[in-house]
Order: structure tokens, then C-alpha cells, then sequence
């Protein structure tokens, strides 16, 4: 017969946050192994990545007349394999994003100093 120590916390097991985010991780990746199976896609992880993988997104950087940087993001049509696998997990957008367009801000010149009006010390 086993004797809890009336000292010791009763807590239950201690669990570090580690754990806990391999516990979801696990938890979410059969979630989705079950509904693509409810859906008849039977495919297994190395299949899935690699219908995934032909989805691909490009940055196209470009300099305005106002001289200032733009860059546009894009994402290609998902290929019918891939619509399947988002139809199975019931994802109403087959894209990740939309066309979104930035405009990066250049720094303000900062002063510069000509070099004649520098003193140097004797060396």
C-alpha cells in the first residue's frame, strides 16, 4: 500500500509549456487526419505536402515615380488536387491571402557634414 506524503502538493502531474504545445500540436494534426478521411482523401502527410507545396506566393518589388519602394503580393490559383484537400477541411478561401500591396517609407536624409569643415586633432 502506497502513503501520499501529507507534505506534498496534490496537484496532479506537473506539466511544462512544452507539453502542452506538443499535446496541440498532436490534437490538431488528428483533427485534420480525421475530417480529410471523412472526406475519402486517404493521402498520407507526404502526399499532402506535396499537393500543398504547388500553391506558391511571389513579392514583386518595384520603385514609384515619388521614389518611394512598393511591393505587391501575390498567390497562384490552387491546382484541383489541392481544392480537394481544402474542400475536405472545409476552407472556404483556396487563398491564403488576397493581392496586398505595401508602401515602404524611406528613412529622412539625415544631414551630412562636409569634410572641410572637420578639424582634425594634430597627430
Amino acid at each position: 500500500m502506497v502513503l501520499a506524503d501529507p507534505n506534498m502538493d496534490m496537484q496532479g502531474p506537473i506539466l511544462d509549456k512544452t507539453s502542452h504545445l506538443g499535446l496541440l500540436a498532436y490534437w490538431i494534426v488528428n483533427t485534420i487526419r480525421y475530417q480529410l478521411k471523412q472526406a475519402g482523401i486517404n493521402d498520407d502527410e507526404k502526399e499532402i505536402r506535396r499537393k500543398a507545396s504547388t500553391q506558391k506566393s511571389v513579392l514583386a518589388t518595384a520603385q514609384s515615380s515619388f521614389d518611394r519602394t512598393i511591393q505587391i503580393k501575390r498567390c497562384t490559383e490552387p491546382t484541383s488536387d489541392l481544392q480537394e484537400i481544402h474542400n475536405g477541411l472545409k476552407i472556404g478561401r483556396y487563398k491564403p491571402f488576397r493581392k496586398i500591396k505595401f508602401v515602404v517609407h524611406k528613412p529622412p536624409l539625415k544631414k551630412s557634414v562636409s569634410l572641410d569643415k572637420i578639424q582634425f586633432g594634430p597627430d
